[in-house]
């Protein structure tokens, strides 16, 4: 059975909806166990905030926050699952973000020429939205993960190039904290930090892109990469920019990194932010038509 265009478009519009209404169960788990160990009233108070505008948008079904950024779609497909007519998965998630913009709720969009700084003349944007596609072989579903990108979660990132033949705890540390007071409280703090490491320069960037999305609490299966998650998260919580800026214990609410081989000439290291709601929604879309929600 072939999975319709309009099931694929209604799920796209829903998930982005959603990831702008709603922040992940892992996330808000993460803020009040920020907030219980918080020694800064301030910092305390401002986790409140974070926890109570949580709960109003839920209950006026209203968005989290007012950047609702440029749309990122990350897609896992089964190489059973079969689309209906010429199967233009792309298209059909364009649609779906169109139904948003055009009807209610009537999102608005975040995009500009980069050339000019001109907004786009409508909803559609140039290149987007952004849809990455991996493959599930002998899956009859496919996964689907709408992720928002604001200013706060993708516009401090930074890909650097290092001549060592490995990247070491220090070197990665020192490149992590740079980044770190570079963005300053700009990105709305507390983070969650995604590092790459390896790989080339774009999917370096991509790796820790990717590694923002990452359930928190979940370390990295390989235990050298852990511990360095681990270290690296101490000593960002150390610097006391704090929450929002002002302070205190938890400046970020994870690191979480991820790897691939390189080349033996230089090692890339990429830097990635998600902002304090780290955003995202998931659905699993099924050869039946029937549509499994989970956020996060």
């Amino acid at each position: 059975m072939a999975i319709s265009t309009e099931i694929l478009v209604n799920v796209s519009a829903r998930l982005y909806e959603i990831a702008c209404k709603t922040v992940p169960a892992d996330v808000q788990n993460a803020l009040k166990e920020a907030y219980n160990h918080e020694s800064s009233c301030l910092a305390r108070e401002q986790l409140k905030q974070m926890l109570e505008n949580i709960s109003v948008a839920k209950e006026d079904d209203n968005i989290i926050c007012q950047d609702l950024g440029l749309p990122h779609f990350f897609v896992k497909y089964g190489t059973r699952v079969q689309l209906e007519g010429d199967g233009d998965l792309r298209s059909a998630v364009s649609k779906g973000l169109k139904k948003l913009y055009e009807e209610p709720p009537h999102l608005w969009t975040r995009h500009v020429n980069p050339l000019n700084w001109a907004p786009g003349p409508n909803w559609e944007g140039i290149g987007t939205p952004f849809v990455y596609v991996d493959l599930l072989p002998g899956a009859d579903y496919i996964q689907l993960t709408a992720f928002p990108k604001g200013t706060g979660s993708s516009m401090w990132g930074k890909v650097t190039l290092y001549e060592p033949k490995h990247a070491t705890l220090e070197h990665v540390t020192k490149f992590v904290l740079d980044c770190l007071f570079d963005a300053g409280p700009r990105a709305c703090p507390p983070y969650i930090i995604g590092v790459g490491i390896g790989g080339t320069l774009d999917s370096v960037a991509h790796l820790a892109k990717t590694a923002t999305m990452r359930p928190l609490g979940k370390k990295h299966p390989n235990p050298d990469i852990a511990r360095m998650e681990t270290q690296i998260l101490g000593s960002v919580n150390k610097t006391g920019i704090g929450v929002m800026g002002l302070g205190g214990d938890i400046t970020a609410l994870a690191v979480n990194i991820d790897y691939a081989s390189t080349h033996s000439y230089r090692t890339p290291l990429a830097f990635e932010l998600n902002c304090w709601p780290g955003r995202q929604a998931s659905a699993t879309i099924y050869s039946d038509g029937s549509v499994k929600y989970g956020v996060g």
